[in-house]
């Protein structure tokens, strides 16, 4: 259902660090909340491919895989006073277009003004995604709790840029498809990803402004990947499982790096097991302040 408030219009809050272009909200007015439900479902009817575009600023978010028939299925619950979804769909050539943003009626996004509010006080949005069809997901949040159950959901590309949130990216099953890229941006946050073996990515890159992190390579590993880290200010937890073979070339010298468990060769940290490794990991680490901490598990 869309709600009948006309006359609104989006902003835009680019974030340093990741370019994030998020659909922005105003201050929070004292005024009580008109809440709206907006449900969408798609079977796969003929697309071989599937690309979304989420924008979300404000809420609770749950992405994770849909039933096998679906393509995707997309529920919300808004608040209409403060924001108009904009919900648009195409297909063409066998590929099909998902595009979600919102209209907000005043002003640019203030995060302090969303610091007393629960994420369940601001709305919700769940979105399943196929296990079959192929697809590029891309997700700009920004004061969301954001929790991605992204296991069995077949990613091609997958971009995901948050602002001021707590986030966290689960591969709790292998990906079904090859994945290019990995982008990973956080400007302030509380961020966690798990199971990134299993994400079958060629390419992770990951960014972070000020924030703790942890990125956690364990999971089902297939062939060999490389990745690279771009910190600020903040802690970066890495783990790594011990039949990977793991190479690091680190950047920055006020950064600590406990180097237990690597060999230093031509001015880069390697697993003994390198050369023999049947999956490795070639990691690039720039990183200002803060600690890099190592962990080991079978």
């Amino acid at each position: 259902m869309r709600s009948p408030r006309a006359g609104t219009r989006s902003t835009r809050c680019i974030l340093s660090f990741a370019t994030l272009v998020l659909t922005a909200a105003g201050p929070l007015a004292a005024q009580s909340a008109e809440w709206y439900e907006m449900s969408s479902r798609r079977q796969t009817d003929g697309i071989e491919r599937l690309e979304v575009d989420v924008e979300y600023a404000v809420g609770r978010l749950d992405v994770g895989p849909v039933d096998a028939d679906l393509l995707y299925q997309l529920d919300l619950r808004y608040d209409a006073r403060r924001f108009e979804p904009i919900r648009h769909w195409n297909a063409a050539d066998g590929t099909g277009h998902l595009r979600l943003r919102f209209d907000t009626e005043d002003g640019d996004l203030d995060i302090d003004d969303f610091d007393d509010v629960g994420s369940d006080e601001l709305g919700a949005l769940t979105l399943g995604l196929s296990r079959d069809v192929p697809t590029r997901l891309s997700l700009g949040v920004m004061a969301t709790e954001a929790r991605l159950q992204l296991g069995g959901v077949a990613l091609e590309r997958f971009v995901f840029r948050t602002g001021a949130s707590e986030a966290s990216i689960e591969f709790d099953a292998v990906n079904p498809v090859r994945m290019d890229r990995l982008e990973l941006a956080a400007a302030a946050a509380d961020f966690r990803a798990s199971g990134l073996g299993s994400a079958r990515f060629d390419r992770l890159e990951f960014v972070g402004a000020v924030g703790d992190v942890r990125l956690d390579f364990s999971g089902d590993w297939e062939g060999s990947a490389e990745a690279e880290i771009n910190m600020g200010l903040g802690a970066l937890r890495l783990i790594f499982p011990r039949a990977l073979g793991v190479r690091i070339a680190k950047r920055g010298i006020l950064t600590s790096f406990e180097s237990v468990g690597f060999d230093e060769v031509d001015g880069a940290y390697r697993t003994p097991n390198w050369d023999s490794a049947s999956s490795r990991l070639d990691l690039s680490i720039r990183a200002g302040f803060g600690d890099i901490d190592v962990t080991f598990v079978d």
